[in-house]
């Protein structure tokens, strides 16, 4: 028995590691197969920059268009 724990047991680095990666595959998925945003299908750094401090400029009101 202690020799399959021993198989499956992780470091918390190595779980972090793991979770980290399924939400960048997760958000990349999305990212290819969504049709609204070109630039996050095309550019998908960029583009998340781009609409993050876009949704925070018009949420605080700094920033007259």
């Amino acid at each position: 028995m202690s020799g399959m724990l021993g198989v499956v047991s992780y470091g918390l680095g190595t779980l972090i590691g793991f979770g980290l990666l399924a939400f960048l595959v997760i958000v990349f998925i999305q990212d290819i197969t969504q049709k609204k945003h070109t630039v996050l299908r095309n550019y998908p750094v960029i583009g998340h920059c781009a609409i993050s401090s876009r949704s925070k400029a018009s949420t605080s009101g700094s920033i007259s268009s």
